[in-house]
């Protein structure tokens, strides 16, 4: 937290990205492994429309000898997926997908529907209805898809689709 706060600090009172930038680099160097501080530095980069440094950090970290473990390296995955998914364009999700796919071949069948609606979605509005995405163990009033091991089945509204079922 220290790095973190040294670096929006001197971001907010000199108004100097790089310097802030060269902090969380230099915890990245400690703190690598740790995902709070890790998304803390993307959240911070993504804000500049930095995206060919976002793009290296989260290669960086997600890495095979950084040390991350598998459910961690998970969060960032996902991250990187959301990610490319509002910034990329659809070869860059395409390889994204597959190599998460060849390191947790468990997860693959279990969002692959459900990142596709996500990957349609705009704001609060899905291309399916909320019975829909219930069956995918998506929350449509959060936004986020659920890691597949975490997941617990909802049961079905009923509704047949669009913004109608959350109104009812």
């Amino acid at each position: 937290e220290v790095y973190v706060d040294a670096a929006l600090r001197e971001h907010r009172v000199n108004k100097d990205s790089t310097i802030a930038r060269n902090v969380f680099e230099m915890g990245l160097k400690h703190h690598g492994t740790q995902v709070e501080f890790v998304t803390h530095y993307l959240d911070f980069l993504t804000t500049f429309n930095d995206d060919n440094n976002t793009r290296v950090v989260f290669e960086k970290v997600l890495s095979e000898d950084n040390g991350l473990d598998k459910q961690q390296a998970l969060v960032i995955w996902d991250r990187f997926w959301d990610f490319e998914v509002s910034r990329g364009d659809l070869g860059a999700i395409h390889k994204i997908e597959k190599r998460r796919a060849a390191l947790y071949p468990e997860s693959r069948s279990a969002s692959s529907l459900a990142r596709l609606a996500h990957r349609y979605r705009v704001q609060d509005l899905w291309p399916c209805g909320d019975s829909q995405l219930q069956l995918m163990n998506v929350d449509p009033n959060e936004g986020s898809l659920p890691h597949s091991s975490s997941a617990t089945k909802k049961s079905d509204s009923g509704g047949g689709g669009g913004r109608g079922d959350r109104e009812r």
